[in-house]
């Protein structure tokens, strides 16, 4: 596997062409009504960072309220639940999607605008010194690039990465990724919510989660 080494000082960085990826359409997040960090289908965490939080772009060391925004969403339901729910998977015990403990809530919203988020899916980490594992490695070590990145490009919306969980399409957005943001969603329902039975279903059948 590709290490992952610590990111450059940001005058080094920002030496760098950046590789940006336009994202528009629909996005997907799980947030949560009665966590320890509640959110509404909007809501950005300014509480940080998290170990859990791959690119969480607040200030290193012990999590506390900072200035720095960050929201996890992705480009599919299935990614979205992967993603949230992949804690407790094991050979034995299968990954499970928990709709009662903290009132968890499936939005999509259409972003008004093409969001510009620096693409860590390709090439260009390993042209700046880091690789493929940026989506993948040690979260401490992708926090510090993540930290590295919002210094460097302020005004990018976020980061355009790939699940470790499914691969697929995922977006950490940034503060600039507000102003991008409907002002009501397209959909923003509980998952025990019965219209969303098949949906959740549907897609906890795919990437091989219990649903209770």
């Amino acid at each position: 596997m590709a290490k992952l080494p610590a990111p450059p000082s940001v005058d080094e960085l920002r030496q760098n062409e950046p590789k940006f990826y336009q994202l528009e359409g629909v996005l997907w997040r799980i947030h949560f009504l009665t966590a320890a960090h509640p959110s509404v289908w909007d809501g950005f965490r300014y509480f940080g960072p998290l170990p859990s939080g791959r690119f969480d772009p607040q200030p290193a060391g012990a999590a506390a309220i900072s200035s720095e925004g960050v929201a996890y969403v992705a480009r599919d339901i299935a990614t979205a639940l992967a993603e949230v729910f992949q804690v407790g998977g094991s050979m034995s015990r299968r990954r499970t999607i928990n709709t009662v403990r903290r009132s968890p809530y499936l939005t999509g919203f259409t972003v008004t605008r093409p969001m510009t988020l620096l693409d860590l899916t390709e090439v260009w980490p390993v042209s700046i010194g880091a690789s493929h594992a940026i989506n993948t490695g040690r979260k401490d070590v992708t926090r510090a690039w993540a930290r590295a990145f919002r210094e460097a490009w302020p005004d990018s919306d976020g980061l355009y990465y790939s699940s470790s969980m499914t691969g697929r399409p995922c977006a950490t957005l940034f503060n600039p990724a507000r102003s991008a943001l409907p002002v009501a969603p397209d959909l923003s329902r509980g998952l025990r919510d019965d219209a969303l039975y098949r949906t959740i279903r549907a897609a906890a059948l795919e990437i091989g989660y219990d649903v209770i």
